[in-house]
């Protein structure tokens, strides 16, 4: 993934907002659901655990991922 304001990979952009504006992605009424670590609260393209926690992030809280 890419920002689109600075146009870096996730893990290199340069955005000082980028957790906040990935935060918004999952928010109350976004289409969108991306998955999330619980354990470090970040976008999965951010999380660096070496044991995440996936989580969809849907309407501004985590959820369970379905089952696979």
């Amino acid at each position: 993934m890419y920002c689109a304001l600075c146009q870096n990979d996730l893990a290199g952009c340069t955005c000082q907002d980028l957790r906040e504006r990935l935060a918004g992605l999952g928010d109350v009424g976004s289409p969108v659901a991306p998955r999330w670590c619980k354990a470090c609260d970040s976008h999965y393209a951010l999380c660096t655990c070496p044991e995440p926690e996936w989580m969809l992030r849907v309407d501004g809280k985590l959820q369970a991922l379905p089952c696979e």
